[in-house]
Order: structure tokens, then sequence, then C-alpha cells
């Protein structure tokens, strides 16, 4: 427990940049959404799902929507998962300590803040859409899109986290940058941003989730092991 109150006071001393973040990138995306006036009252909540949170080909557009969503995104990790080893009382922890129950709990609370953000993003979008007068009617698509991205971008957290520990933070941020934009711009099954996309994962999506949740813990798996065996000094 005392790791996961150093965690989270750590954490409430960057609130407002996390606030920012959290409510900032999806109130700007739905200004630039409205600014294109694509919107209209004869639109539904569900088209407004399947249409931007789609792939490029249901809109041209919608990659840039993509990609403001994944670089605020990259941005909440940068903030969550900042290192703090160079505190003396986390260091004697690590040191002296489990350093597998750390990055547990850093795993966690990353996870937790994706849930957190992308709520964010979806309440937000999903409030705006009646200012457009759009028919925001409560649909269970919601939970099963906010469900999947969630997956998905944890695991490319997850990704960038395993290639920052096994090689270079520019080799990281290279990978995770070219898996983005290749993610909304290809539309292929091997780019793993594919599987967040609604129109792709229907038909499939039991099978889409159970693969995604292998995958994190495998890559969960591999960054506790490497943890372990770095040197703090």
């Amino acid at each position: 427990m005392k790791l996961v109150r150093l965690k989270f006071r750590l954490l409430r001393q960057d609130f407002i940049k996390i606030f920012l973040l959290c409510f900032g990138i999806p109130i700007f995306t739905f200004l630039l959404i409205a600014g294109n006036e694509m919107i209209t009252s004869e639109w539904t909540a569900h088209e407004f799902l399947h249409v931007f949170f789609g792939s490029v080909m249901n809109l041209p557009l919608n990659w840039m929507y993509w990609i403001f969503l994944s670089f605020g995104y990259v941005l909440l990790l940068q903030i969550v998962w900042k290192p703090h080893v160079h505190m003396y009382e986390i260091y004697q922890i690590l040191r002296y300590k489990d350093i597998g129950l750390y990055w547990q709990i850093e795993l966690v609370v990353g996870f937790l803040f994706t849930v957190f953000y992308l709520f964010c993003y979806f309440a937000v979008m999903f409030t705006a859409l009646s200012v457009l007068r759009v028919q925001a009617l409560w649909d269970v698509q919601w939970v099963i899109i906010l469900f999947a991205i969630t997956l998905n971008l944890f695991i490319h957290a997850l990704i960038w986290l395993t290639l920052k520990m096994y090689t270079l933070v520019e080799v990281a941020n290279i990978v995770s940058v070219l898996l983005f934009y290749t993610g909304v711009r290809i539309a292929e099954p091997y780019i793993p941003l594919y599987y967040a996309m609604v129109d792709h994962i229907k038909g499939y999506i039991l099978s889409v989730f159970a693969m995604e949740l292998v995958i994190i813990l495998i890559l969960a798996a591999f960054i506790i092991r490497k943890a372990k065996t770095m040197d703090l000094d």
C-alpha cells in the first residue's frame, strides 16, 4: 500500500496537466469535427460512432481525429509513467524490496489512466453531440468501442514501454509513432490500431479481445522480467 500511496501522491502534483489532457484533447477534437460541418441533426449517436471511430474508408479526415486521440494518450503516458527513481524513498523501496510489485502497480495505474482518459474522451463527445442537436441516445456500442480502444491503446503503451526497457527510448518513440500512423492510414489486419476501429472488429469481437488480453499479459511479463534485472545504480 505504501507504493500505491506514493504513486498517487506523485500524480497529484501533475493533476492540472492530467485534467487538461483528458478534457482538452476531446474538446479540441470535437471543435474540429464541428468546424467541418459534416454532422447534421439527422445523425444519430450510432452513426457518429461508426463514422468517427471507424476507418478512413468511412471518413477520409478521421485519421486526424485518431492521431489527436493517440497523441493525447502518449502525452498522458509521459506523465503517468514518469520515472521517480531519483526520489530517495522510492529508490530504497526498489533497491531493497520488491521491484516486481513496483512495476505491477505502475502497469495497473497505467491501465486505470488509460480507462480514465478514454472515458473522459467519450463523455465529452457524447455530451457535445447534443450541442449539434444529434440524437445522442445511449447505445451499448459506446461501451464496446470504449473497451476495444482501451485494450488497443494499452497494448501500444506496453509495446512502447517494452522497447524502451529492452532497447532505446528513441526506438520506442519511433515505433510507437509508426504504429499509430499506419494504424489509422492503412486498413490492414496486421496493424495494431486496426483492431480498435468499430467496423473492423464487428463479427469477431470476442476473438479480438481474447487475443489482445493475451498480448497484454505477455508484454507485462516481459516488462516485469526486465525490470527485475535492471541496474538502479
